[in-house]
């Protein structure tokens, strides 16, 4: 399978998802710039650190080959790359609930 810069491009979603972590990234280091306590600065510098993440995923994303999807006996393709990363980032998101819970 071709990477997306050779199939064509990505997708208007795409860079529709990566303005809307760049304005993010923006944002989070105003709120960290204009914080009255250092709580709220370390959350604005939390939301920068993520979102840059979130764009560097992005264009890594863009120029890395996508899972190759696997065929079942129906002949019906499931990419287990999405799942995946669904499962990783659900057992992410489940572990940072609980230790804001403590």
């Amino acid at each position: 399978m071709s990477n997306a810069s050779e199939a064509g491009g990505a997708s208007p979603l795409t860079f529709l998802v990566g303005l809307a972590l760049s304005f993010g990234a923006i944002l989070g280091l105003f709120l960290a710039a204009n914080a009255h306590d250092p709580a709220m600065a370390g959350h604005g510098y939390l939301f920068v650190a993520f979102c840059t993440l979130g764009v560097f995923w992005m264009v890594k994303r863009h120029y890395d080959q996508a899972g190759e999807a696997t065929q079942t006996e129906e002949g019906v393709g499931y990419n287990n790359a999405v799942v995946k990363a669904g499962c990783i980032a659900s057992l992410f998101w489940g572990v940072v609930g609980l230790l804001a819970g403590l």
